[in-house]
């Protein structure tokens, strides 16, 4: 199945949020480890999400086609100015339904609901990191031309790529040497056939018809120390982390995994698991 490419993510991607029901704020799976236990599942076709978790015997269909102005007037969601995200203040939309609070509340153990970023934010829009360099790469290769790009709810940019080899290569480097998942680094790609690191050079890349930007490396934090599957973090974690400080420090004492990558066209394209990778330009 192919997947729509936005200028900010992937569609639906980091779209939606858990809000805490006191504080307003974003709740952080650093945090509450738990939630790595909510998976959902979306279909194009129906504009349905499924979520489900095995520490729920529930299961929830929710509508991603909605009329946002519709379902404000009717009550099923709420509008709030004031959400925070990280050190940002949003502009969202709530769901106000007992059914998906208490679903959601059960399973990360604090009381809160489902919300997502409201499209219309154009007074709380959040941008890529400054720490990215933000350029827009000519397809000519004559120049380039700054451009700040929009997030949403993504931390620092709007897709991230890692490679299957570095994570092997990783994975050795660790105390006991035990195999990581990708998803512990929570990627938008991963990379299949090359060797290890070599995504650290790339300039440009492109993923089947669509033209990718490399903003920049991937700097992590112990959010990686989550195990996605349990929902907890643990020793395995923690030698992540620990292999992360071994081999792939940096100067600055921080540690990288993965590039960040933003559109090279304006133009939104479409993205299939087996599209192949070529590099346009190498740094």
């Amino acid at each position: 199945m192919s997947w729509p490419v936005t200028s900010y993510g992937l569609l639906y991607d980091r779209e939606y949020f858990l809000i805490s029901a006191t504080t307003g704020r974003a709740l952080s799976q650093k945090q509450y480890p738990r939630m790595a236990l909510i998976k959902p599942a979306i279909n194009l076709e129906t504009r349905i999400m499924s979520v489900s978790s095995p520490a729920s015997p529930a299961c929830l269909e929710i509508s991603i086609g909605m009329d946002f102005d519709t379902a404000l007037t009717s009550g099923e969601l709420s509008l709030r100015e004031d959400a925070r995200v990280c050190v940002d203040t949003i502009r969202s939309l709530v769901f106000t339904s007992q059914k998906i609070r208490d679903f959601f509340s059960a399973i990360v153990g604090i009381d809160c609901s489902l919300a997502l970023y409201h499209p219309l934010s154009s007074n709380s829009m959040r941008f890529f990191k400054a720490h990215l360099p933000g350029k827009l790469s000519s397809p000519t290769g004559n120049g380039s031309l700054a451009v700040k790009r929009e997030i949403w709810l993504s931390n620092e940019s709007p897709f991230l790529l890692i490679s299957q080899s570095s994570v092997d290569a990783l994975s050795l480097s660790t105390p006991q040497k035990s195999k990581i998942s990708p998803a512990v680094f929570r990627p938008n790609f991963v990379l299949e056939g090359n060797r290890a690191y070599a995504e650290d050079s790339f300039q440009r890349i492109r993923i089947g018809d669509v033209s990718f930007d490399i903003l920049g490396q991937c700097r992590r934090c112990h959010m990686v120390c989550v195990d996605p599957e349990k929902g907890v973090k643990d020793k395995q974690g923690n030698d992540v982390f620990l292999g992360l400080g071994k081999t792939r420090k940096k100067d600055t004492g921080g540690v990288v995994f993965g590039i960040h990558m933003g559109l090279n066209s304006v133009t939104p394209g479409c993205v299939r698991v087996g599209d192949p990778l070529v590099v346009e330009e190498f740094n």
